[in-house]
């Protein structure tokens, strides 16, 4: 959105988060570009009947 011209003040009402959050993702898409923003969650372990898959 900053690419379009938004200002950071109307994206932070627009996604109701703070300057800080989007100063960090904005960092983090200028040192690693768009592949830097993707979801790194690996999840928790696997369960199957309550318990951990093996």
């Amino acid at each position: 959105m900053v690419l379009l011209g938004f200002k950071i003040k109307d994206i932070c009402d627009l996604l109701e988060v703070s300057d800080a959050f989007v100063s960090k993702w904005k960092i983090i898409y200028e040192n690693e570009g768009a592949g830097g923003l993707r979801l790194h969650y690996k999840g928790g372990p696997k369960f199957f009947n309550g318990r951990p898959a093996t």
